[in-house]
């Protein structure tokens, strides 16, 4: 190994660990959690002292800053040849295949980045993080919704605590702000949506994280500038809100660095361990930042609004579990799958990976 890793550049070794080639999958997934939980934790905080100490209160701009850094990453590595992109992904760039799979992702992601920035400007890092405990209610409506999902008795009663405990939550909460849990709630949203569907592009298509980097950085980049333009863009130059990058470079610089590595690990935490696994490791990520805020950001957190939260974490964990006892996947999800398993002569070759869907474009090829 050693006499190999001097053959090859930091970028190529690093691109082969996160293709899972190297490191063995009981190494691979506890990394890219705690890569993942470290990184999105860093982030969240770097973003809040941007938006109110530093007084850059531009959310969907201040979002952009990590999709860009994760585009040029994917695309210069790609050119230097220091990451190997295939051809047929590379279709996914335009066409149908951008409109119909990619587009959707990357505007839900956009999304969430977006409102979920948008939120620090009304509301305390910790109570955000205990709003977030409401996220299964929303993926399960949206389930409901597309009738991909039948939810059963307990699963019900389950997402009802969530809903009791995320209630109480807001309700006591010493700093309520409509317009913020507007926003938080927006960026639950948006990430059941992008959650659902990131899996299915990239375990269907059987990218690597660099490949999933290279297909959906940019479309995310650029629905956020496009948003930026439109909503910030005049408020920005008006008060000459760039010479806060100028005078702030390193936190800028760390906040693009960060939201770099929360983007690679978040999808291969998804392609690793799946969707599933991501939402319990960001809820105990949550849990960390809301101690984190009220032993030294001073934020005040109330009795019942602890009580609420502890409801809440209860009907999560036990709505995780009853997904994962169920398979993880609804009625029609697990229909598609055991279609396109039965479909899939490359399927056989995959039974090493922890993946819900079959690799289509394997089979394509």
């Amino acid at each position: 190994i050693p006499c190999m890793v001097k053959k090859m550049s930091m970028w190529s070794l690093l691109n082969r660990i996160c293709a899972g080639g190297w490191l063995p999958q009981i190494l691979l997934i506890p990394l890219s959690c705690i890569v993942y939980v470290s990184a999105s934790s860093w982030v969240i905080l770097a973003n809040q002292r941007i938006v109110k100490e530093v007084g850059f209160p531009f959310p969907i701009m201040l979002s952009a800053l990590g999709t860009v850094a994760s585009a040029l990453a994917a695309h210069l590595t790609s050119a230097a040849g220091l990451a190997v992109v295939r051809n047929e992904v590379s279709e996914f760039m335009l066409g149908r295949a951008w409109l119909t799979r990619v587009l959707p992702v990357a505007l839900c992601q956009a999304g969430t980045l977006a409102f979920g920035n948008a939120a620090y400007l009304y509301l305390g890092v910790g109570f955000i993080q205990m709003l977030k405990a409401g996220t299964p209610i929303f993926v399960l409506v949206i389930l409901m919704a597309m009738r991909l999902e039948k939810p059963s008795l307990l699963t019900s009663a389950f997402v009802t605590l969530i809903t009791i405990g995320t209630l109480i939550t807001a309700a006591t909460t010493p700093e309520w702000d409509a317009v913020g849990i507007a926003f938080s709630n927006a960026a639950m949203i948006t990430e059941a949506m992008r959650m659902g569907l990131t899996q299915y592009l990239l375990k269907s298509c059987n990218f690597s994280v660099t490949e999933g980097q290279y297909v959906l950085a940019p479309s995310v980049s650029a629905a956020l500038l496009l948003a930026s333009a439109v909503y910030e863009l005049q408020d920005i130059f008006r008060l000459q809100a760039l010479w806060k990058v100028l005078e702030y470079p390193s936190l800028f610089a760390l906040a693009a660095t960060l939201g770099t590595l929360v983007n690679y690990s978040s999808y291969l935490v998804i392609k690793t361990c799946g969707a599933l696994t991501l939402k319990v490791v960001t809820m105990l990520r949550n849990i960390i930042i809301i101690v984190y805020g009220a032993a030294v950001l001073g934020e005040q957190l109330e009795a019942n609004q602890c009580i609420g939260y502890a409801i809440a974490l209860v009907g999560f964990f036990g709505y995780t579990y009853t997904n994962s006892t169920s398979g993880g996947a609804s009625p029609a999800l697990a229909a598609r799958n055991r279609s396109q398993t039965d479909q899939s002569p490359a399927a056989e070759e995959q039974k090493s990976e922890p993946s819900d869907f079959s690799p289509k474009m394997g089979s394509q090829k």
